[in-house]
């Protein structure tokens, strides 16, 4: 059960760590698409490098964020994998605990 458990966990992680690299690819495209209208409306040298400088500015930021995302992610898994950790062994241990009601052959506990 806890081994499932650590697998969704891992799991989720990955879906997290998929729609952060999907959201940092729309937000360079964004910003590719951007540039060109910036250097279509520029008049001179210095806007169209202005444009390019912000272009990559953007890119830059996009993986910035990206990789906040996956370590935020990461430290997610790991808190909730000790959690699941932690609960499964208080579990195991009120069960041991339980007087289950099951006697030994010769009427001891």
């Amino acid at each position: 059960m806890q081994a499932v458990k650590n697998m969704a966990v891992s799991a989720k992680e990955k879906a997290s760590n998929a729609t952060a690299k999907v959201e940092e690819k729309m937000n360079k495209e964004k910003a590719s698409a951007n540039e060109k209208a910036d250097k279509a409306l520029a008049t001179d040298e210095v806007g169209k490098q202005e444009a390019e400088a912000r272009k990559h500015e953007r890119k830059n930021e996009a993986e910035a964020e990206k990789d906040h995302k996956k370590l935020e992610h990461e430290q997610e898994k790991h808190d909730l994998k000790h959690d699941i950790n932690t609960r499964q062994a208080a579990a195991d241990a009120a069960y041991r605990n339980t007087d289950t009601g099951v006697r030994d052959s010769h009427g001891l506990n």
